[in-house]
């Protein structure tokens, strides 16, 4: 557009404002930040155009694009207006749903649910890792812990309409009875336990103290039937205290948990639901359990010894969801593994064999428990590598 003596000052104006604002996202980049919490996800890296190995990055444009696009800025205070916006309308927004009634924000990613044959065809990475134990006489269990929108159905989500276990829990049930694999996905128990206590978080998804309580149990029926002469923890072997923060890792506990951000949800509709308490587990004889935490890259590892458990050497593995089953395993074996996959970033967290067969091989382990939440066996089967 040209400008002279006769243009209109008001198009000048807003000719000015224009170019200014095409400033302002350049005017402070996030280069620090690896997970933007708020939408659950990783941001993109600064990838150059001349690599290390002084290659030339043909994709440039598009990894510029995507990069900038994660942190020009102000960018977040956009995503909170549109997703305000969207929620005020639509009682749903960019991460999931809220209900006043019971103080529930449930994450879009945990209504997924996948059709039997699919998850059939996921199961076979788990037969071969199996198979890889088994070849090494190392038993392997396995504990899928139900989604949290199946526990409580909100009812602005349309993808749970209609939604059965039925079929996936018969599924399990026949891999235990055909001894293909041994399984445990506690749904029955711990839908049946809602009743009397808080099984998930309200504004988290990862599962109480009480509800890993009943995961433990239902693995142990299995060990036993290996192991007979283990003995399985009962409630009387704990002390409980109340807390309104979250569990994240084992003896660590947070305001919000990890990845509560309620975009769009007034903070006063939250406030007696962020208050809610939650019983927590602590073994009567804590103080003779040996601790030893290690936190390095591709590594976090709790070395546990416990004199009074079984003779048994045990590996937990598993994402953040065993960190509640750290307060019954570690008491009822003498040496046990804690692996955390999830000290690797991003799509890294389930290739188990990649970063830590050498490790699980050199521990000499008796038995293997794996703890996988349902909506990641999608994850673990995509990106798991045997070698």
């Amino acid at each position: 557009m040209k400008l002279n003596k006769d243009t209109p000052i008001s198009d000048i104006i807003l000719i000015s404002i224009f170019f200014i604002l095409l400033f302002v996202p350049v005017l402070k980049i996030d280069y620090k930040t690896i997970n933007a919490v708020e939408e659950n996800k990783t941001l993109a890296e600064f990838k150059p155009l001349i690599r290390k190995d002084k290659t030339i990055n043909y994709n440039f444009g598009l990894d510029f694009n995507s990069w900038f696009s994660d942190r020009f800025y102000l960018r977040k205070k956009m995503i909170d207006v549109y997703n305000y916006i969207h929620y005020v309308f639509f009682k749903k927004n960019e991460q999931g749903w809220f209900e006043k009634e019971n103080g529930i924000f449930m994450f879009e990613f945990e209504s997924n649910h996948y059709d039997n044959y699919y998850v059939k065809y996921q199961f076979e990475y788990l037969f071969k890792l199996d198979k890889f134990f088994q070849d090494r006489n190392i038993k392997f269990y396995i504990i899928i812990t139900p989604q949290r929108s199946d526990i409580y159905p909100l009812h602005y989500n349309p993808i749970n309409k209609g939604y059965k276990n039925d079929k996936f829990i018969k599924y399990i049930n026949s891999l235990n009875n055909e001894n293909k694999l041994k399984i445990v996905f506690p749904y029955n128990e711990i839908k049946e336990e809602t009743k009397k206590d808080l099984m998930y978080y309200k504004v988290d998804y990862h599962w109480t103290d009480d509800a890993a309580f009943i995961g433990y149990q239902k693995v142990m029926q299995l060990i036993k039937k290996d192991y007979p002469n283990i003995k399985v923890l009962s409630k009387n072997d704990f002390n409980y205290f109340y807390d309104t923060k979250l569990r994240i890792n084992y003896n660590e506990l947070k305001e919000y948990g990890t990845v509560f951000n309620p975009v769009g949800v007034k903070r006063k509709d939250l406030e007696k639901f962020i208050n809610t308490k939650y019983r927590y587990y602590r073994h009567k004889n804590i103080d003779k359990l040996q601790d030893i935490y290690i936190d390095e890259k591709y590594k976090r590892f709790n070395y546990f010894y416990y004199p009074e458990g079984a003779d048994l050497r045990v590996i937990l593995l598993g994402p953040s969801t065993i960190e509640a089953l750290s307060h019954t395993i570690p008491f009822t074996f003498k040496n046990v593994l804690k692996i955390r996959t999830n000290a690797i970033k991003g799509i890294n967290d389930f290739k188990i064999m990649k970063y830590y067969k050498d490790i699980i091989l050199n521990y000499k382990p008796d038995i293997i428990i794996f703890c996988i939440p349902y909506q990641s066996i999608y994850t673990f089967a995509e990106y798991m590598e045997m070698e």
